[in-house]
């Protein structure tokens, strides 16, 4: 019995400690590594999952030009949601627990740091939290959500702006939206962005391909 009690004290004193409202290396620790191996990885998982079914799934009409993404909306959905929903909750929830937004004690020894105060100056301090807003937004994509979408990727852009690689895969699945709203002028100026920029190798491909998509949906099937 006294063992038992003693891990619970210990238990919630760790949780207490933990808390989101506090910001110290010990908790910047701990909601990181939480986010990252519990709720995000599982998120992942089911996501993955059930783009894995979609592709097996679909539905194929050899009689018409092929689209890149497969079941792909084009119009307005008369209600939001859809298989993907169980994503935009698990990710939804590590947002929301795992948040860290206050600022943490400053360090006087490191006031003339340009990085130092760079770092200070964030809003979010869960470095790991990122991918949960990424997959969020991916999630209300392959729901056909695009709107929700936007939002959330415009969400990202405002918390992340210094975060050039983020930005960029961010822009790329915008890019996807709004070719399927069919609002091409928005895509063909997001297009001119990330040109102007040098993607990481890892983007190039999603970048080619959102590119293709952009361009059969425009009818420019030779530069597809």
């Amino acid at each position: 019995k006294i063992r038992s009690i003693f891990v619970f004290i210990m238990a919630a004193a760790l949780t207490l400690g933990c808390s989101n409202g506090r910001n110290t290396s010990a908790t910047r620790a701990y909601h990181q590594l939480t986010t990252r191996y519990n709720i995000y990885h599982n998120a992942l998982q089911t996501y993955n999952q059930l783009l894995e079914e979609q592709y097996t799934t679909s539905s194929v009409n050899w009689f018409n030009l092929l689209t890149i993404h497969p079941n792909e909306v084009t119009t307005n959905k008369t209600t939001p949601g859809g298989p993907f929903d169980v994503v935009i909750e698990k990710t939804t929830t590590s947002i929301i627990e795992h948040s860290i937004t206050s600022k943490p004690v400053r360090d006087p020894s490191k006031a003339h740091s340009a990085e130092y105060r760079q770092w200070l100056r964030q809003e979010e301090f869960n470095p790991y939290l990122k991918n949960s807003w990424l997959l969020m937004g991916k999630a209300y994509v392959q729901n056909h959500d695009y709107n929700e979408a936007l939002s959330v990727f415009a969400e990202i852009q405002r918390i992340y702006p210094n975060d050039i690689n983020l930005i960029s895969e961010t822009q790329l699945w915008m890019l996807r939206s709004y070719v399927a709203l069919n609002r091409m002028y928005d895509a063909q100026n997001m297009i001119y962005l990330l040109q102007s920029r040098q993607l990481p190798t890892n983007l190039k491909k999603l970048y080619n391909q959102e590119y293709a998509n952009y361009l059969i949906k425009n009818k420019q099937l030779r530069e597809a």
